[in-house]
């Protein structure tokens, strides 16, 4: 789970800068997770749900080492949203995502999209 402080706002280790943020679904292979605020920093992946997903996820802190593959998708025929699609190393430290995954993935990757919308998550 990624630090937050008092007044909500990710805790940035130093020199860490923010490069993207924005409100955003999660979806864990093709199940909405919920809805949360993405940032994307000069170090890591975050994401911080407004509430605990279905599967209880608490959100999440990802060192770039920890994701082997990434692509921003546009292409609805593979997936029904436009997303940044993951794909996590199974080896390194991804925490809670790890537990959230329950569909077996090829050589044991984990597969997540982060899906753009302000918009309500489809059910």
């Amino acid at each position: 789970m990624p630090s937050v402080t008092e007044s909500g706002a990710v805790s940035l280790e130093e020199g860490e800068e923010v490069r993207v943020r924005e409100r955003t679904h999660l979806y864990i292979n093709e199940r909405c997770d919920g809805t949360g605020e993405l940032l994307v920093t000069t170090r890591r992946v975050v994401w911080v749900p407004e509430a605990p997903g279905a599967r209880g996820l608490s959100g999440f802190s990802l060192f770039y080492p920890a994701i082997v593959m990434h692509a921003v998708s546009r292409d609805t025929s593979a997936f029904p949203h436009a997303c940044l699609f993951m794909q996590l190393d199974p080896e390194q430290n991804i925490g809670e995502l790890a537990s959230a995954q329950t569909t077996p993935q090829p050589r044991g990757a984990k597969r997540t999209r982060v899906a753009n919308g302000g918009g309500a998550a489809p059910g």
